[in-house]
């Protein structure tokens, strides 16, 4: 076959569109133990009748509902401004992003030539969604609600052992069905991705490929970033899930007619209350929530001592990728990733861990403006159909660079990641004011100079207003960008350092590291630091950010995982230790990773908190705490950006044609704002 493409992003000629429609269908599964889980299955249709069977088969199990009745008075105004085309009671699924279910559950495309099996499908590729695209290409596809949530029975939601105890025997019962020729994948965003790593962890030789995306290995961290409570982006997440069962609940099965078998597993859900996290966060489940440890956290949701399918036993730690188990069984996992996700660095060290096949992308998107059509059917077709397409001949870390538009300028391949080397990197040192104080409450410098004077410091009240606003990483997003322009008034309530113009491009890729000689009136609190591309005219354009809890400010020295550059800290109780008044300590902080360019003339600034109101939790004190910054030769504060070097070995990085036609809102998540 002439004229074939594969390279991320872009596919075509290595298999065919066979199908024009599907036909869903739902009912229960009751497992070993009597729960009924709900779940939906969708067949590729070509004029209406099935395509030949058995066929490969992709599988979404997510905690979101897996249908429900299309309303404009949803509560969760994100996900209706995914489904434009549909009218008040349509049927909605993770599905019919761009198609209609009718009422006998057939799947079209009304108005689009369904005739031309080729135009559809690029029509799909463009404006539907990653289950229709495989449709059309003869994939089953399958999808979950998982127990506890959407139209299934149960209760423990919060148990990852649980969960993948579940999909196992699930899978058992899938490679039975004659529709499914016993090749089965995974896909799904966030909670969906944990999914994925809990069967992966209880162990199935079904699951053959899947492709979590902007998933959190550690469930700790991700609740705990830095160990400081992650209280936006949860207060959302919990009115989410709350206002899904309350406002919208899951369509019932199709045999459950009037919803009677829906609303009893609703009922039964809602004698084991959960804490909210508006409870959590009033500290009246727990009082130690703003610095609760890993251990603290595994006593709310202890998964301990667990069997596994083959017998032997399993403790989770909240870790939704148990690396020790995972890796036994083999799947081939391609690991999605954003720059502006929330868990870019978990997603990260989740791939550097993983011995299975593997691949892992990380692209300008954040935790749900991702783009992944191409590549999941070229996964797909690699490891469920056999096709030999070379994805995995490729170099397995593929990654985009922005620029300071926040536009990918171009894809990469590299052999692993960070690109950068250890030695390869530029140490700019916090420096004294600069003389214009508009900016901050310092306005300090940003030097490549060492510091030679001795008993500098400088003063930041903790102000508990600041925030980088209700547009950052951390908040539950569905619309297209980000927006971190408030960290322009932001940064009159803290600290700020600036460079100079930059001589040359600058170019990063890796994970930043901030080394800062701080001292505290208080024994406890939090520091958020931001870095920013600043053009001439002063306006700042986010790159990257990081948190860190100070009582969790040790770095262990024993780390059981693989971290290459990356400071581990446990975040177990025997390492929180409060600060002492006045002392001065060092803290070592790895912001999130970064991959841009940043233009000749251009500056960097660093600017620096003790609070961040809308993203994370503070105990707030009267009065409140000063932290004080040292940047004398003693104590040199620091900021180390990791390097790509130009020339030809980073020429050989690129990828010419990767993602080539994707739509604009698949190549940035950020919007600047002046």
């Amino acid at each position: 076959m002439s004229g074939k493409i594969s390279v991320p992003g872009n596919y075509s000629g290595y298999s065919s569109p066979r199908a024009n429609g599907y036909r869903r269908r739902s009912s229960y599964l009751p497992l070993k133990d009597g729960c009924r889980i709900a779940w939906d299955r969708y067949l590729p249709t070509r004029n209406g009748a099935p395509l030949d069977g058995p066929l490969p088969t992709v599988i979404l199990a997510t905690g979101y509902r897996r249908a429900w009745p299309f309303s404009k008075d949803d509560a969760a105004q994100h996900v209706v401004r995914r489904y434009p085309h549909l009218r008040e009671g349509d049927t909605a699924t993770h599905v019919n992003l761009s198609s209609v279910i009718d009422r006998d559950g057939r799947g079209s495309w009304p108005g689009k030539n369904t005739s031309d099996l080729e135009l559809l499908a690029e029509w799909v590729r463009l404006n539907g969604s990653t289950p229709e695209l495989l449709l059309l290409f003869g994939y089953a596809f399958v999808v979950i609600d998982v127990r506890g949530t959407g139209a299934s029975f149960g209760t423990d939601y919060a148990d990852g052992w649980q969960t993948g105890k579940d999909l196992a025997e699930i899978f058992e019962f899938f490679v039975r069905e004659p529709w499914c020729d016993g090749n089965l994948g995974m896909i799904g965003v966030s909670w969906a991705g944990g999914a994925q790593y809990f069967v992966m962890n209880y162990g199935t030789p079904h699951l053959k490929a899947a492709i979590p995306q902007m998933a959190g290995y550690d469930a700790y961290y991700g609740w705990y970033p830095g160990g400081a409570y992650l209280a936006g982006f949860f207060r959302q997440w919990s009115r989410r899930r709350e206002s899904e069962d309350r406002e919208q609940a899951a369509l019932p099965v199709d045999d459950d007619t009037h919803g009677r078998l829906r609303d009893q597993a609703l009922e039964e859900r809602r004698q084991v209350a959960y804490p909210t996290d508006e409870e959590l966060d009033e500290g009246r489940n727990a009082p130690d929530m703003p610095t609760m440890a890993r251990d603290e956290m595994l006593e709310m949701f202890p998964v301990r001592n667990r069997p596994l399918a083959d017998g032997t036993t399993i403790d989770l730690d909240y870790q939704a990728l148990d690396f020790k188990r995972a890796n036994l069984n083999g799947t081939a996992v391609y690991f999605f990733a954003g720059w502006f996700d929330m868990f870019p660095r978990d997603v990260i060290i989740a791939y550097w861990n993983y011995t299975g096949p593997k691949k892992l992308i990380v692209g300008p998107w954040h935790h749900n403006n991702y783009w992944d059509r191409e590549e999941a059917l070229r996964w797909f077709d690699c490891w469920l159909k056999g096709i030999d397409n070379g994805v995995a001949d490729e170099p397995p870390v593929v990654y985009s660079t922005q620029g300071s538009d926040g536009y990918a300028l171009g894809w990469n391949a590299a052999s692993d990641w960070p690109v950068s080397g250890p030695g390869d990197s530029v140490l700019f040192h916090l420096g004294p004011h600069t003389g214009d104080s508009r900016y901050s409450r310092n306005d300090g410098a940003l030097t490549e100079e060492a510091p030679r004077s001795s008993g500098e410091f400088d003063r930041l009240t903790v102000d508990y207003r600041a925030t980088a606003g209700t547009g950052a990483r951390s908040w539950y997003h569905s619309g297209p960008f980000l927006d971190y322009s408030p960290l322009a008034d932001n940064h009159r309530k803290g600290l700020t350092y600036t460079s100079a113009p930059l001589a040359g491009d600058l170019e990063l890729g890796g994970h930043p590291e901030l080394v800062l000689h701080l001292s505290t009136t208080a024994q406890t609190g939090i520091v958020v630091a931001y870095l920013e591309e600043v053009d001439p005219d002063g306006y700042g354009r986010f790159l990257t950010e990081a948190v860190q809890n100070l009582e969790y400010r040790d770095i262990q020295s024993t780390c059981p995982i693989e971290m290459k550059r990356l400071c581990y800290r446990s975040y177990h109780s025997s390492t929180r230790r409060k600060a002492r008044p006045g002392e001065v300590f060092e803290l070592h902080v790895d912001m999130l990773p970064v991959s841009c360019v940043i233009r000749a003339g251009q500056r960097l600034r660093l600017s620096i908190h003790g609070a961040d109101l809308d993203n994370y939790y503070s105990i707030e004190t009267s009065p409140p705490p000063v932290l004080s910054i040292w940047r004398d030769a003693g104590r040199p504060s620091r900021l180390s950006l990791p390097v790509v070097n130009p020339g030809p070995a980073r020429e050989a990085l690129r990828i010419p044609g990767a993602f080539e036609g994707c739509p604009d809102r698949g190549r940035h998540a950020l919007e600047f704002r002046r």
